[in-house]
Order: C-alpha cells, then sequence, then structure tokens
C-alpha cells in the first residue's frame, strides 16, 4: 500500500539494538478512472448542487493516485467551481457544480488528458459522466395534512428515477 512505511529489527532479544527503518511508498501511475460519488442529484435552477461530484483515480493495482490534474466540464449554463481539480492523498478529485437556469438534465465531464497519462494513453473509464438536473415543481396546498401522510405531487422537471425525487415540507 502507498503511505509510510517501518520496518522494525532487533539484534537477538536486546531490544536497546533495535533499529527502525523508514520508507514511503507511493504509488504506480494512474491507469484508471471511474465515478465515485454525485451523480444523480437534483436541485432547483440556479442553485448549487447538495454535494460535489466526485471522480477516483487508481493505479494498477487499486490505489489512488494523488497529485492527477482531472479537467470537468458541464453542459448548458451550469457552472463549475472549477475546471480543473488535482487529485488529493486519495486520488479523489471533486468539483461543486451550480446549475443553470433550464429546467431538466445537465451532463458534468471529467477527464484526465492522454497526454497527462504514460505513453499518451487513456486512463480506462475517462472520460467519466454525470447526469445532474435542474427540477421544480408546484402543488396545491392539501388541507389538512397530518405528519406521516402521502401527498403526491404533479409537476415538471422531476428526476426520470423516483427515488431522487425526495421532497421535504416544512
Amino acid at each position: 500500500d502507498p503511505g509510510p512505511q517501518e520496518v522494525e529489527a532487533t539484534l537477538g532479544y536486546a531490544e536497546e539494538r533495535a533499529v527502525v527503518l523508514s520508507a514511503f511508498a507511493f504509488p504506480l501511475g494512474p491507469v484508471a478512472m471511474e465515478a465515485s460519488s454525485g451523480g444523480g442529484q437534483s436541485e432547483l435552477p440556479g442553485l448549487p448542487l447538495p454535494a460535489p461530484v466526485e471522480v477516483l483515480v487508481t493505479d494498477s493495482l487499486g490505489n489512488g493516485v494523488p497529485d492527477v490534474p482531472v479537467f470537468f466540464s458541464v453542459d448548458g449554463d451550469a457552472t463549475l467551481e472549477s475546471g480543473e481539480v488535482v487529485t488529493d492523498l486519495d486520488g479523489v478529485a471533486r468539483v461543486g457544480v451550480t446549475l443553470g437556469t433550464a429546467l431538466g438534465p445537465y451532463t458534468v465531464v471529467a477527464e484526465v488528458p492522454d497526454s497527462l497519462t504514460a505513453n499518451n494513453t487513456p486512463l480506462a473509464g475517462s472520460p467519466v459522466e454525470f447526469t445532474v438536473a435542474a427540477v421544480a415543481f408546484s402543488a396545491a396546498p392539501v388541507a389538512g395534512l397530518l405528519v406521516g401522510d402521502t401527498v403526491t405531487l404533479d409537476g415538471t422537471g422531476f428526476h426520470p428515477v423516483p427515488d431522487s425525487n425526495v421532497v421535504t415540507l416544512d
């Protein structure tokens, strides 16, 4: 595993003669990229998504690779915190997304250019695409609701996956 490594050696039973050898193991070069989290989110138009979108860049042993530049882009009038993000010590690159004013899906793309990899070969899984959505709805007030009651909301712009349409009423 990458990170600090230590080995302690002693001569016989004489602990006072112990020697500790320290080293730091670095991950191998990046070979793959995959979605880590953040896809499938939805929010009102013009607002930031609740969580960033994240990708994981790994070496051939599955270890996260730090310091790899990942380039993010988004379609429509949505915006990103940054177009280029460097992976952290765990190999994760994350970026915040603010949705545009139009209802419906937006596509966020993360990629590592071939020129940044060994032998100018693409990373397996690159580019990674995330679908997020700007949604809105309206509902007529319903009299006599109690905690735990179920209400059906009609509208436009709902996420196509029903479990992604979570609504909290105050």
